[in-house]
């Protein structure tokens, strides 16, 4: 009770800023009440037969495991006996042993001196995988464990994290603070190597606000401008055009996909399928990357540094782009398409400067770009083709012009 009202009087203070420990003490505490004789023993009882689960693990683990993989990645629980008995338990068993784990790897006990962070970790890691029907409330305390810079070392990829964040998902159990959880990692965390998983948590917390039921991009300067532009289309049907757009997001369609987009794209009719392509393909061109300053303490110098990251195009906005242009030119309507966009968007899927460039993948839609001036726009597009081939320094695109110069001559 104490810890309760410490809490409240905090929460009084201007700059009160509960901690992540706070939190995670608070949800998993009963309060109201002073915890009685019969809770006390059971969460001590609780507490002493994950220890013993912990250490039974542990020494099973020290037996059956090679020493050069011992306290690594390679241990292979699923063969462990006292392992394959707890994840046959209730997921509740298994939630509450995760939460005794966090415990015991921020404040290690003295009965766990010979278990070593390491080993709880990567146990931490198997456990998490093992089928657990999650709420939203356990999700954001495992999320914000392994993301506190402590712990970084977590051996988890962020894929699995995303992959049990969309069980949520599916069963409709995301909450707003997840989603802020979420939303305050992707925010730091836009230009790292976890791209692909970073679109995926962009994708959920997009869905999870969207309240219209509508497939909106991604939400970089492009993806924003086409949403704003499909959801303001007056004389259009928003969901036909949001779908089209969802179509277009996939590497690979199926034969009845493609049925379905040709539908689409015969009731928002041709001239208005036309007109929204070029407004795509202009905003593709005019493409603003985000910029921030990165400020870090530089060790030789012995002082601050600073640098610009610029993020390029998220990669799903990269393939609607890429699927479209493809798409216009299957179907001879390319022509409609101003050159100057098509010249535009060759030179920065080419260009080396990140502040220019469209984004990392970005060369399969300067490769289409050029295919299409080359074959769709004659004399003026092969001007365009040369003045591209002197601009790039890329040798391999310079011959793939060269080639292209050689079949329209």
């Amino acid at each position: 009770m104490k810890l309760l009202f410490k809490y409240l009087r905090g929460l009084l203070k201007p700059s009160f800023k509960p901690s992540e420990e706070d939190l995670l003490i608070l949800r998993t505490k009963k309060y109201g009440k002073e915890e009685s004789f019969e809770e006390k023993e059971e969460r001590e009882n609780t507490y002493h037969s994950n220890l013993n689960t912990l250490l039974l693990i542990h020494s099973e683990a020290k037996q059956k495991t090679r020493k050069a993989y011992y306290n690594s990645d390679r241990i292979n629980f699923k063969k462990l006996i006292e392992y394959s008995f707890l994840v046959r338990q209730h997921s509740e068993v298994k939630i509450s042993f995760l939460y005794f784990l966090i415990k015991v790897i921020k404040v290690p006990p003295a009965s766990l001196d010979h278990v070593s962070e390491g080993f709880k970790i990567v146990l931490f890691s198997s456990i998490f995988t093992s089928n657990l029907h999650w709420k939203s409330k356990y999700m954001i305390d495992f999320f914000q464990f392994w993301n506190s810079k402590e712990y970084y070392s977590l051996k988890m990829p962020l894929h699995l994290f995303v992959k049990e964040i969309n069980k949520l998902v599916v069963e409709n159990k995301v909450n707003d603070e997840l989603i802020r959880a979420l939303k305050k990692y992707v925010a730091k965390n836009t230009s790292t190597s976890n791209d692909k998983e970073i679109e995926d948590l962009l994708r959920i917390i997009t869905k999870h606000q969207n309240k219209k039921e509508t497939f909106l991009l991604l939400p970089d300067y492009f993806g924003k401008k086409v949403n704003s532009t499909v959801l303001s289309s007056e004389n259009l049907n928003v969901n036909d055009l949001s779908q089209i757009f969802q179509f277009l997001s996939l590497k690979k369609t199926k034969k009845n996909e493609e049925e379905q987009l040709q539908n689409l794209i015969n009731d928002i009719g041709y001239d208005s399928f036309i007109e929204i392509s070029i407004k795509t393909v202009e905003l593709a061109a005019c493409f603003k990357p985000k910029m921030r300053i990165n400020v870090f303490w530089h060790p030789y110098y012995r002082k601050h540094k600073w640098e610009k990251i610029y993020s390029g195009m998220f990669n799903e906005n990269l393939i609607i782009i890429y699927n479209l242009l493809e798409l216009l030119a299957k179907k001879e309507l390319v022509k409609k398409i101003p050159m100057k966009y098509l010249t535009t968007i060759a030179k920065r899927s080419f260009d080396l400067k990140k502040e220019i460039r469209l984004g990392k993948s970005s060369t399969k839609i300067g490769d289409v770009c050029i295919k299409i001036l080359a074959h769709n726009f004659g004399k003026e597009g092969v001007q365009q083709l040369d003045e591209i081939y002197h601009e790039i320094k890329y040798k391999n695109v310079q011959k793939k012009i060269e080639t292209l110069l050689k079949e329209v001559d």
